[in-house]
């Protein structure tokens, strides 16, 4: 299954970078990106691991005269690592409503602090002593960063979110995230 998300992520980049003139006007305003996340899992305030992975996402805007200010971001975040004889793999769907203020730093530098909120859907398989167990949670995310554009098109940015799940577990993860913005 993972090789089939992996190979339409490929596809979908290998086809809009082959018509990158229509496809500028069709994501106009869209960011799409990529970047490294570093995580915790918690249960009952007890850290279980703290993985780290990557983070694949698609930001853009509900209502076009408010598209520096209201935004939305769907990411998908991976991750893996280990404690001791543990071994935890995670992944994480998230969708949310962001709301940041842009302050223009220099000619062609913007700084836009944000906050955010919305959903998680968890998934998360671990290993111990050959035994593989799996559990799946989802939960309220929220989340704070700073987004700094670089001219018209190139996007950094540094985020935390946190989400609480329905079974007792706690999600963290702090993202480092480079994008393009159509």
């Amino acid at each position: 299954m993972n090789k089939v998300k992996l190979a339409l992520i490929f596809a979908g980049l290998t086809l809009g970078g082959a018509n990158l003139a229509h496809a500028e006007n069709f994501f106009s305003g869209i960011t799409m990106g990529a970047g490294y996340a570093k995580g915790s899992v918690n249960m009952d305030g007890d850290s279980l691991v703290k993985p780290d992975g990557y983070s694949v996402f698609s930001r853009g805007y509900l209502v076009k005269s408010y598209k520096d200010y209201l935004f939305t971001d769907f990411r998908v975040v991976t991750e893996s690592g280990k404690r001791q004889q543990f071994k935890l793999d995670r992944t994480s769907y998230q969708a949310s409503l962001g709301l940041g203020y842009p302050f223009h730093v220099a000619n062609s530098i913007s700084m836009k602090p944000y906050v955010q909120t919305g959903w998680a859907w968890n998934s998360l398989k671990g290993k111990q002593s050959g035994q593989t167990q799996k559990h799946h949670d989802n939960g309220v995310l929220l989340g704070v960063g700073l987004e700094t554009q670089f001219g018209d098109h190139f996007v950094t940015s540094i985020g935390y979110t946190t989400s609480k799940g329905q079974n007792d577990f706690s999600y963290e993860n702090t993202m480092f995230d480079l994008g393009y913005k159509f």
